[in-house]
């Protein structure tokens, strides 16, 4: 199931015709849990609505896929591969708003070394760790450049709440930042 899961995530750009976005981004819960996230974004409906006052608002479907690295010191390294679907509105000066929803596959691996007792002398487990679902709710801004100016990039912000699952006999709730910017082809 994860190797068909992955398999299908590297075959979105392949898929891709016409306009496609790639985007860099700092991904982390704080400045010393650090990391990076590259992500593959495809717009699948996109629409303008212009009012009487002769502004326009552009608004759009994408989806695509993610993966994001980072570190929490002396404990893990988490990695995260996830497709997602997401909302973005354009307003006439390039501001932008959006909302991503990704059902995630987060697997993470102890930092120290980890050992187990098998009834008499323990044993070094290389890359210990656990998988875990992680569905993800994203809200963020920015600025897009091609707007007013013909710069094919734009910045951006999100906030990342994540819920995973399990966590221990229960579930735990993780918020990341994510800062970054975005390449239009």
């Amino acid at each position: 199931m994860k190797l068909l899961f992955i398999s299908l995530l590297s075959l979105l750009p392949v898929l891709s015709f016409g306009q496609h976005q790639l985007r860099a981004a700092y991904f982390g819960e704080s400045i010393t849990h650090y990391g990076l996230k590259v992500a593959y974004d495809k717009p699948f409906k996109s629409w303008e609505k212009s009012k009487q006052s002769g502004i326009s608002i552009k608004k759009e479907f994408l989806y695509g896929g993610s993966f994001a690295a980072f570190r929490h010191p002396h404990h893990m390294i988490g990695l995260i591969v996830s497709p997602e679907i997401t909302w973005r509105r354009t307003n006439k000066r390039g501001g932008l708003f959006d909302v991503a929803f990704a059902p995630s596959y987060f697997r993470y691996f102890y930092e120290g070394k980890t050992y187990e007792y098998n009834g008499t002398d323990f044993r070094k487990i290389p890359l210990a760790g656990r998988s875990a679902f992680l569905p993800t709710l994203s809200v963020g801004g920015g600025r897009d450049l091609s707007v007013n100016r013909e710069i094919p990039f734009m910045w951006y912000y999100r906030v990342n709440v994540m819920r995973q699952y399990p966590y221990n006999a229960s579930s735990l709730m993780r918020f990341a930042l994510e800062l970054g910017v975005v390449k239009k082809f």
